[in-house]
């Protein structure tokens, strides 16, 4: 009787999901990099005051790029430096042919305290999967390009019993959050008092090589045309 439970639960998450709301389509090549001002739908969820639109990105001035900051607090909402967006990184990765996201980060942290960022993708299953390793961004304010890898191989599932495959592609929520020490569950970044992050040009890019096969195709397109 357990087993065909627990075979027939799939089957009912993806009806489902079927049923209930689209979820925005990510795409390859997409990039977030704020330069009209606004959050483009990123973050905190709690008080919006810590995530602002702000100049002087990895351009200088003119650059505009999305700071993150927290309460100042030791502890209580907006204490934990964390930034996510449910609209435009939500959707079918493995359909889009997503595999990593790059972005452009700056470490504005008044102390020397350095960040250990990860990502995570939360999906309509329940599940929740996060960087296995940190990317380490030094308190210099100098801004620095990190990749992170949202293949199975590159994430770990620290939330819920649906696998990597059976979750990717129902992705309804993407965080970056500073979480240093060995992946964990959602709830349990450190506080970090008087944290403050930069991020800009945000993208969502293919496999290794694949971009490369696009001005291939459409040369030899040409050659058959001629």
């Amino acid at each position: 009787m357990n087993m065909r439970c627990t075979r027939r639960v799939p089957a009912v998450v993806l009806a489902v999901l079927a049923a209930g709301p689209a979820l925005a389509d990510i795409t390859v090549g997409q990039i977030d990099d704020f330069q009209d001002g606004t959050l483009q739908d990123w973050g905190n969820g709690i008080i919006e005051s810590l995530v602002t639109n702000e100049d002087g990105g990895p351009l200088g001035a003119g650059d505009r790029f999305l700071q993150t900051i927290t309460t100042g607090l030791t502890n209580g909402p907006g204490s934990r430096l964390a930034v996510f967006n449910r609209e435009q990184w939500t959707g079918d990765y493995l359909a889009a042919g997503v595999t990593s996201i790059s972005m452009d980060v700056a470490n504005f942290t008044p102390s020397d305290t350095q960040l250990e960022l990860r990502v995570m993708l939360f999906s309509d299953t329940g599940s929740v999967f996060t960087s296995t390793v940190a990317s380490v961004v030094a308190a210099d304010g100098q801004w620095t390009t990190v990749t992170f890898d949202v293949t199975e191989g590159g994430l770990t599932m620290v939330d819920g019993l649906f696998t990597y495959q059976e979750s990717i592609t129902a992705i309804n929520r993407l965080l970056v959050r500073h979480q240093p020490g060995e992946p964990q569950s959602v709830g349990a970044a450190p506080h970090f008092r008087d944290g403050v992050m930069g991020l800009d040009n945000i993208r969502a890019l293919p496999a290794p090589g694949t971009l490369a096969l696009v001005p291939l195709a459409g040369a030899l397109l040409v050659r058959r045309r001629r």
